[in-house]
């Protein structure tokens, strides 16, 4: 996520790590807060977007821009949905 946001090319990134499928708190927000104080965006993904949007409304202080990303299978793609869906049926 960080590399692809630094194709972008921005100022400054100050990265906030969480862990996949986090649960994100009041203190996280009050944190996020702290560090973007003199930034002009915080961006996160999509699915974190949705994770912030309850427990965030009105309280995140600066713009959220949220980044969407999608995977495109450019080689082998058949062999690769194969295994996927070996991998889901058992």
């Amino acid at each position: 996520f960080e590399r692809l946001l630094s194709e972008f090319a921005p100022k400054e990134v100050l990265p906030l790590r969480f862990l996949d499928h986090y649960s994100y708190s009041e203190e996280d927000i009050i944190l996020i807060n702290e560090k973007a104080k003199n930034l002009d965006y915080i961006v996160t993904t999509e699915k974190d977007a949705v994770k912030l949007k309850d427990i965030a409304k009105g309280k995140i202080q600066k713009k959220l821009v949220v980044l969407k990303i999608k995977i495109k299978i450019t080689k082998n793609e058949t062999e690769f949905l194969k295994k996927i869906q070996y991998l889901i049926d058992n």
